[in-house]
């Protein structure tokens, strides 16, 4: 091992010997006393360093570490710095299992490193950047890269369309290709002036804010993020997904199997799809006269049937294949007794709401306020006004009541899959609120176009990294009854200490702590070689 002539340590008091050679002099541990074949007295020895000729100090060699530090309890005085790594260690074992940090090192050659240590410390604390010095003093980053506010707006700043693109197209070669892809749009607010793409339009936080949409790809097996767009916030969900079809040329997305919600169900979105080469499964809207004409027809065929009930706690099911919309799809129509019993106690809930507004009424209600629906309702000649239940419009309702219907082109699979496959699109709605909550970005801190890209894509690396680790430890934070946070706070005390004789030690590691750590596919036994092979 060579000597790092800045490291000097007191020479030990015994048990040593000093041999010259030249103008060095080296010191030796003797490691055994004994007498030779000649009944002479002699020792085994071992080299522990050379003396400072200036100093008369130390300078250790490997073995001096191992002989006289390895076991001796740790003072105050011997410590330098105190950092967290555990949470570092979880997330460069998700890079090494799905390839992203080979992805970001292609993509992103010169910043590869400090975007995933940005994408670290928004997982961890959010997206206030300003803080990550502070963080940095605390924990030890991917690759220990440490960033000046500066720095983090040059880091964004540079990751520019193409190189997003470029990585989406790799990104979503290696994904699956049979998976659904669920789709949807969140909004994102922001004070600033500065973002052109910040307009007003249908708010989901109800924020009297500006803001910008962000549309995104989930895939269904691979539980991850796949790709992202921000556009304009005066742009309807409707309108975007033509334009969303259209990039899948630019990142290489073919064969795509969408699945969405009855928010994108449109005729001309189902034509898009369908010219774009792709399957879809999407909920059709209960006050769509395509809706109402189905559950009207088959209504009788399926309620309480027993040759349409799916199983326990599963709703009754006919499927028809349609020609509609210019095209030919499968339409599923479910009914849920359950569903039916608890909508008609809101539906009555609100006809006496209704009920109790028209008492206080002396002119007939505007139409627009649908009192209609439920009443029928006529002007007084002497004042005030009269109603009377409209049951035969209350009825129509009540025989509806109960019903959702999914349209999909993919023709092979069973009712029960469309069900199942539909129901788990959820996870890219709870893939928004950990991105608005949890990574706190419902709220944008930033003044320009380019820094707002860039800081999109860190968040959507986080995301990637979140849904990871949820997803390798959702059992065991069920059993275990911890949130994900939590988790992220139990990994964290996983510390080291560095010594001022230049040792890095690990700090005991808890069952607990070894368990998330198992759960994530990870040894806490390699905590260490880790530590020693990456932290410089």
């Amino acid at each position: 091992m060579a000597l790092d002539k800045s490291k000097k340590v007191p020479l030990p008091g015994q048990g040593i010997v000093k041999y010259k050679s030249g103008d060095v002099v080296y010191a030796y541990h003797i490691t055994r006393i004994y007498r030779n074949e000649k009944g002479r007295p002699t020792n085994d020895r071992v080299s522990i360093g050379k003396i400072d000729k200036e100093t008369g100090m130390l300078i250790p060699n490997r073995n001096y570490y191992e002989i006289y530090t390895k076991n001796r309890p740790l003072k105050d005085t011997d410590i330098e710095t105190i950092k967290s790594c555990g949470t570092t260690f979880a997330i460069d074992g998700m890079f090494k299992e799905t390839g992203l940090y080979d992805v970001i090192k292609r993509k992103f050659p010169q910043n590869a490193d400090k975007i995933i240590a940005l994408a670290e410390y928004m997982l961890c604390e959010g997206n206030v950047m300003s803080y990550y010095e502070d963080w940095f003093d605390e924990v030890f980053p991917h690759n220990g890269t440490k960033l000046s506010s500066a720095e983090i707006s040059r880091v964004f700043q540079s990751i520019d369309y193409r190189s997003r693109i470029d990585f989406f197209k790799t990104w979503i070669y290696a994904r699956k290709q049979s998976e659904y892809i669920a789709y949807d749009v969140t909004s994102i607010s922001s004070y600033s002036t500065g973002i052109e793409a910040l307009e007003w339009g249908y708010n989901r936080d109800k924020e009297s804010l500006p803001q910008l949409n962000f549309a995104m790809y989930y895939g269904q097996e691979s539980m991850l993020p796949l790709y992202y767009c921000v556009y304009p916030g005066s742009v309807p969900d409707k309108t975007h997904l033509e334009y969303m079809l259209r990039d899948n040329e630019l990142i290489g997305f073919k064969k795509a199997k969408y699945v969405m919600d009855r928010g994108f169900f449109t005729s001309d979105n189902l034509k898009y799809m369908t010219d774009a080469g792709a399957r879809f499964i999407i909920s059709v809207p209960n006050s769509s006269s395509f809706s109402k004409e189905l559950i009207d027809k088959y209504r009788n065929e399926i309620v309480n049937r027993s040759e349409c009930r799916l199983g326990k706690d599963l709703p009754y099911v006919k499927s028809a294949i349609r020609e509609d919309f210019g095209m030919r799809l499968k339409a599923h129509i479910y009914y849920s007794p359950s569903k039916a019993a608890d909508e008609e106690n809101i539906l009555f809930a609100d006809i006496e709401k209704c009920e109790n507004a028209l008492r206080q009424m002396t002119e007939t209600p505007s139409r627009s306020l649908r009192y209609d629906r439920y009443f029928k309702i006529n002007q007084k000649k002497g004042g005030g006004i009269g109603f009377i239940r409209d049951t035969e419009k209350i009825n129509t309702i009540i025989s509806r009541l109960g019903f959702f219907i999914i349209v999909e082109t993919d023709f092979e699979a069973s009712s029960y899959d469309i069900l199942m496959t539909y129901r788990r699109r959820d996870v890219v709605e709870k893939s928004f609120d950990d991105l608005k909550n949890e990574l706190d970005m419902k709220r944008l801190h930033c003044q320009s176009d380019q820094t707002t890209e860039g800081k999109m894509f860190i968040a959507f690396i986080a995301l990637i990294m979140r849904s990871w680790m949820q997803n390798k430890l959702k059992e065991y934070m069920s059993t275990n009854g911890m949130t994900f946070t939590g988790v992220l706070k139990e990994i964290r005390k996983i510390k080291y200490v560095t010594t001022r004789d230049g040792r890095k030690l690990l700090s005991p590691v808890t069952k607990k702590q070894r368990e998330l750590l198992e759960k994530c596919g990870l040894s806490s036994d390699n905590l260490t070689t880790w530590i020693n092979s990456v932290i410089v």
